[in-house]
């Protein structure tokens, strides 16, 4: 549907999910905090995308309906993600039945059974589940922070056994989402090495509760490797841990973890989120997905996202020479929370021009938070916000770095500016003068 990417479109014979009936198209209430909401539309194939509506739309408050029927929308791709936006609620004819279960969505009929027992039925060769079957686990794998295909997921059963679910389509099943799967006649296959349920229809699974926990087992990485199978696609926290990487010091590619019982590989993808920050150095702890992969199957840990280790030192344990990469000033962001104001010790955020209110706000994409300054809904003619670090010495630090990104409006992007006399109370009669990137 490249082609049709700002158009708008007809979509039939479609619904929302069963998860979002009952609820609003968005979120008016909280619309200073939550800007947009996102549902999810299915067809009767088991095919999704997702509607994205503005808390501040004029039809926020309305329910969603329980019908079925046809919608009209401008399409879009945001990353991965295939979405709709809806004009106004005349978009939205959904009166007729919904629909009756195709497309791998439950008869009703399925009996329960354990991810433990889909895994002891496989015996080296590619089989299909029984029939009149489905499993429920929670989403231990995180599609946000992208170390994993977005058709992919990893879930985890109150059984302690986990697999790879492998959907047709991306899909939007988020970390923590309580998951029943229809299995009735799915394949399941091994990829390079790694057991899973393949070619699943987006509509054989059905959300059931969000923000659920699982068990993480303590483990050594000696007691991984002997219990290999039992741990694949399930949670472990690995203690006393060290990271090293043969060449470089970020998360991208294969890095080696040790612990005081052997090492595992820990791979990351290079499209991941944080495959380009650097990894801690010292003693670690490392929560992570035991996983297989490559074209020799190799036994490694996958993490979610840099939280999931704690511990230890900034820049990267290399052990190939080079830079360690230690900063001696360094703000990521990652202690602040999603929309709310910036509050760095030591740093001062400021409104000049604008709304007194409209300082540099954290927010958070696909995990990642960072500071943002944004003039949307401000009423002023002009936006002047200044975030200022603590004093520096610049005879210690001799090279700034910063990452920057520009979206929805033309202008000259950030600029970052120096003083010698800002006294940390006035900041327009200062002398600021302008650093040149390269």
């Amino acid at each position: 549907m490249q082609k049709n990417i700002s158009t708008l479109v007809r979509l039939e014979n479609v619904q929302f999910t069963d998860l979002y009936i009952g609820e609003t198209y968005a979120d008016f209430a909280n619309r200073e905090t939550v800007s947009a909401v996102n549902t999810i539309l299915q067809d009767c194939n088991g095919n999704t995308i997702t509607l994205r509506n503005s808390s501040y739309a004029s039809f926020a408050e309305q329910l969603i309906p329980s019908g079925g029927g046809t919608i009209i929308g401008i399409y879009s791709v945001f990353n991965t993600t295939k979405q709709l936006f809806i004009r106004d609620l005349s978009d939205v004819n959904f009166n007729k039945d919904r629909c009756s279960g195709s497309g791998g969505s439950s008869s009703g009929t399925e009996g329960l059974i354990t991810i433990g027992e889909v895994r002891n039925l496989f015996k080296g060769t590619n089989i299909t589940a029984p029939t009149n079957t489905k499993i429920k686990g929670v989403v231990i794998s995180d599609r946000e922070n992208a170390n994993i295909t977005g058709r992919n997921l990893a879930i985890q059963g109150s059984d302690n056994r986990g697999i790879i679910l492998r959907f047709k389509d991306t899909h939007n099943f988020n970390l923590g989402d309580e998951l029943e799967v229809v299995t009735s006649g799915i394949e399941i296959s091994e990829f390079n090495g790694l057991l899973q349920l393949n070619d699943l229809e987006l509509g054989s699974a059905t959300v059931l509760n969000r923000n659920v926990s699982v068990q993480t087992r303590t483990a050594t990485i000696s007691s991984i490797i002997a219990d290999f199978e039992n741990f694949e696609s399930t949670l472990v926290s690995i203690a006393d841990a060290e990271i090293t990487k043969g060449s470089g010091t970020n998360y991208s590619g294969s890095t080696t973890v040790k612990d005081p019982t052997g090492t595992i590989a820990m791979f990351t993808t290079s499209y991941s989120t944080f495959a380009n920050q650097n990894f801690p150095t010292g003693k670690v702890s490392i929560t992570a997905i035991v996983s297989q992969g490559g074209n020799q199957s190799e036994r490694q840990i996958n993490i979610r996202k840099p939280a999931d280790i704690t511990g230890g030192g900034t820049g990267g344990g290399g052990t190939g020479g080079g830079n360690t990469g230690d900063p001696k000033f360094s703000v990521d962001f990652q202690d602040q929370t999603d929309f709310e104001n910036v509050k760095v010790s030591g740093w001062q955020n400021i409104s000049l021009k604008g709304q007194d209110t409209r300082v540099w706000l954290a927010r958070s994409f696909q995990g990642n938070l960072y500071a943002q300054a944004t003039a949307f809904n401000d009423t002023k003619p002009e936006m002047d916000t200044w975030l200022i670090s603590p004093k520096l010495d610049l005879a210690q630090i001799t090279t700034l770095q910063f990452r920057s990104a520009m979206a929805f409006w033309r202008h000259n992007g950030l600029t970052v500016l120096f003083s010698s006399t800002y006294d940390g109370t006035n900041v327009n009669p200062s002398d600021w003068q302008p650093i040149e990137a390269k």
